[in-house]
């Protein structure tokens, strides 16, 4: 689908640059990390905006983890699995419990961001969509 948007756009205008917006998924599912690829996409974009909102991420990720809870890991808890997340995403996050207040720390998007530009192999500009109060 992304190539026949860019082809069809690139077609019509030719100086229109298409691009697309990434969902925290990219960053914090190992399920959608597996089926997304900067690279693939990159091949059909002129730019890639990637969700990396670090006040947002929290609370979203908490909600992740408690879903995942009750679907794919249904034997363990959110405290079981949280660690282990952590651990396959390669984040660096505070306690589990205190997410939805305190979001994700600035270096996750520091580090989802270098991980979109590496994606990309300079094919595509890396657009970071970042929230507020970013240091």
């Amino acid at each position: 689908m992304n190539r026949d948007i860019d082809g069809t756009v690139k077609a019509a205008r030719p100086e229109v640059e298409v691009g697309w917006h990434l969902y925290h998924s990219i960053s914090f599912s190992p399920l959608y990390r597996a089926d997304q690829s900067y690279s693939d996409i990159s091949h059909f974009s002129d730019f890639l905006k990637v969700d990396t909102y670090d006040n947002v991420a929290g609370p979203r990720f908490h909600t992740w983890v408690e879903n995942i809870c009750s679907a794919l890991f249904a034997d363990a808890t959110p405290d079981e699995v949280y660690p282990l997340m952590l651990k396959i995403l390669k984040l660096e996050e505070g306690a589990f419990d205190e997410l939805p207040s305190s979001g994700f720390s600035a270096g996750y998007v520091k580090r989802e961001t270098e991980r979109a530009v590496a994606g990309v192999e300079g094919r595509a500009k890396i657009w970071a969509g970042i929230d507020i109060d970013i240091p």
